[in-house]
C-alpha cells in the first residue's frame, strides 16, 4: 500500500510517502514561503525521490485541522483534486491527533496545543490512544484545571506548535510538567501518512467528495460578519 500524505495546518509545509509500514520519503519545510506556493513541489519531490507516479498512490491523505484556516484549505484542496483525478480514496486527519502520535510515553498523558489566539487553544489528550480530552477549543485556564484532574499522578508532556507559545502560562497553573523537544513537537506529514494507514485498515477511507476541513469554531472573518449584522 502506497499513501501520500500531505499537511499545511502550520507554518510548516510537508508530504511523505508511505510504502509497506514506513514512510520511505518525506520533505517538511518552514521558509517563509506561502504553503500554496510549496506544497506541490514538495509532493512532486517526494514522489520523485522514490520513482512514483501519481497514479501509484493507493490512498491520498491529509490533515484536515484544527488549524491555519487558510493553510488546512490548501491541503485539503491539493489532495481533494489529486485523488479526484486518479480515482483513489482519501483518508482525514486531525492535526492534534496526529502531534499527539510524534510522542512515546506509554501510560502518560500526551496533550496536543496550537494556539487559537486571544488566550485559547486548540487542545487534544491522549494517554495510549486513548482520547482523554476530544479535540475542542477552550482558554489554556481551562485546559489546565480539566488535565490537573485528570493526571490521577500521571506525567503530562505538551506537543504541538501551541506548546512553547503557551508555556508561561501552562506552568503557571500546573506542576510536573513536560514538553516535547522541538523536533517532536512540529506538525509533519509522516505521523498523518501512519494514522491514514490505520484509518484504511479500519475502513474509515473517504471519497474525495467527502473529505473536507475540520474546523473546531468559525474562521475570523466570519465571526466578525455575524458580530456586525447581530440583529
Amino acid at each position: 500500500m502506497i499513501i501520500l500524505a500531505a499537511d499545511t495546518s502550520s507554518s510548516y509545509c510537508s508530504a511523505a510517502i508511505w510504502r509497506e509500514g514506513r514512510i520511505i520519503s518525506e520533505s517538511c519545510i518552514n521558509n517563509g514561503l506561502v504553503h500554496s506556493e510549496m506544497l506541490m513541489p514538495i509532493i512532486e519531490q517526494v514522489m520523485l525521490n522514490c520513482s512514483l507516479e501519481p497514479s501509484d498512490v493507493d490512498i491520498y491523505a491529509c490533515v484536515t485541522g484544527p488549524g491555519s484556516f487558510t493553510g488546512v484549505r490548501i491541503a485539503v484542496s491539493t489532495i481533494k483534486g489529486l485523488a479526484h483525478a486518479h480515482n483513489k480514496p482519501c483518508a482525514a486527519v486531525n492535526t492534534l491527533e496526529a502531534a499527539a502520535r510524534g510522542v512515546f510515553s506509554p501510560g502518560n498523558i500526551i496533550c496536543s496545543l496550537l494556539d487559537a489566539r486571544r488566550g485559547q487553544v486548540y487542545a487534544a489528550a491522549y494517554m495510549d490512544d486513548w482520547a482523554l480530552i476530544p479535540p475542542c477549543a477552550l482558554p489554556v485556564g481551562e485546559l489546565a484545571e480539566e488535565l490537573n484532574r485528570l493526571r490521577m499522578g500521571r506525567k503530562i508532556i505538551f506537543t504541538g506548535d501551541g506548546a512553547g507559545i503557551h508555556m508561561p502560562a501552562l506552568k503557571g497553573e500546573m506542576e510536573n510538567i513536560q514538553f516535547a523537544p522541538q523536533g517532536v513537537s512540529y506538525q509533519r506529514a509522516a505521523l498523518a501518512a501512519q494514522l491514514a494507514f490505520e484509518a484504511a485498515g479500519r475502513g474509515e477511507l473517504l471519497s474525495c467528495f467527502e473529505l473536507d476541513a475540520f474546523y473546531l469554531r468559525k474562521p475570523q472573518a466570519e465571526r466578525e460578519y455575524e458580530s456586525r449584522n447581530k440583529l
